[in-house]
């Protein structure tokens, strides 16, 4: 199953489950959807990590395409995560 269908099947089979939200270069960011995916996460109980942040989002640089990091990205990505609160208590 796919979707929010899927999730709440792993979540009855006691799958735990976290979203990470990657960063996006800044040209194809929409809000709207990046938020609709945290709201549905929240609905859902599933711990959801955010590294679309802006110090990324607009850094070409850290890009192959607007959609993908390069390892640079890779690298500035694992910075934030190594760091996040919400990640750390999931893989305690």
């Amino acid at each position: 199953p796919e979707g929010r269908a899927g999730a709440e099947q792993d979540i009855k089979n006691n799958i735990k489950l976290l979203c990470i939200q990657t960063p996006v270069y800044k040209i194809i960011q929409d809000d709207q959807i990046f938020n609709a995916t945290a709201l549905v996460c929240k609905k859902l109980n599933i711990p959801f990590v955010d590294v679309n942040v802006k110090p990324i989002q607009q850094h070409i640089g850290f890009f192959y395409n607007s959609n993908h990091l390069n390892s640079k990205g890779v690298e500035e990505m694992n910075q934030y995560l190594k760091k996040d609160p919400i990640l750390i208590n999931f893989l305690k």
